[in-house]
């Protein structure tokens, strides 16, 4: 017979031993016999609720009081923090049937690194707890039913690097997100923009930015900083004169109400 309480003990002095020679390198891990602490699976519960979880397409383990919620279907952990805790660092609901809205959870996440729920039925607002989320790399809520503002909360985290919310109800854009220094990928295609903030000229030269196929009817010179911007398809009547720092590699500006004497002033820096 197996003593899964010394496994557990084997298991748990690794971890520190590997977290000892790495430096304190945050490593993932394989869900066996780890729980996560209670705040965490109470934000769980709280985001099944409130999105319908009895009607998911996979709810695999999640509320079965026999089932540890490291291995709850689309849920993945992480050794973090010191000394290390076995913490909830990615959610993987994406094609899941979600309905509802999502809950202001996020405060209690705060170890989160990646949360994919894109592709369900989602709507209302996004909450502002996502500025907690100090750790997170890549959101995926696109393809949903989201409407509002997009919290400028997000320009508050340093280590985000994709941010996708395309094909959602997205109004408008808050001036914060320039402050998001190392996004490399901002998705906000097939929303409702009506404008861009001058701020998101702040953002990282190197970004890739989409906003076509929205209602954007003017867009800010800061603009121009950015290398890589597709406009397409939205109510732009006229240009401003692009700020550039750098050439700019591409500027998609198709299906406007532009002439060719916007563009013509912009062309020797593109």
């Amino acid at each position: 017979m197996i003593d899964h309480t010394f496994f557990y003990r084997r298991v748990k002095k690794l971890t520190y031993l590997l977290i000892a020679l790495t430096g304190g390198f945050v490593f993932h891990v394989e869900a066996q016999d780890w729980s996560v602490p209670e705040a965490d699976s109470l934000a769980l519960v709280q985001l099944y609720h409130a999105t319908g979880g009895s009607n998911w397409t996979n709810n695999s383990g999640w509320l079965d009081p026999e089932v540890l919620v490291t291995n709850w279907y689309g849920i993945n952990i992480i050794i973090a923090g010191d000394p290390p805790v076995v913490r909830v660092g990615r959610i993987f609901l994406n094609h899941n049937n979600l309905t509802g809205t999502i809950p202001d959870i996020f405060h209690n996440l705060d170890a989160l690194e990646v949360i994919h729920l894109n592709n369900n039925n989602l709507t209302g607002t996004l909450p502002r707890s996502v500025r907690f989320l100090k750790s997170l790399e890549t959101v995926r809520f696109h393809s949903n039913e989201l409407t509002g503002v997009i919290p400028g909360e997000f320009g508050q985290l340093s280590l985000l690097r994709n941010l996708w919310l395309y094909e959602n109800e997205f109004n408008s854009i808050e001036s914060g997100i320039g402050q998001a220094k190392n996004l490399t990928t901002l998705y906000l295609h097939y929303n409702n923009l009506l404008w861009l903030p001058e701020e998101i000229g702040d953002l990282p030269s190197q970004l890739q930015l989409r906003v076509d196929n929205n209602r954007l009817l003017f867009i800010p010179h800061s603009l121009g900083r950015l290398r890589n911007v597709n406009l397409n398809n939205n109510q732009l009547s006229s240009l401003p004169e692009l700020e550039f720092d750098t050439p700019m590699s591409i500027l998609n500006v198709r299906e406007n109400k532009l002439k060719f004497g916007d563009i013509e002033k912009n062309l020797n820096a593109v």
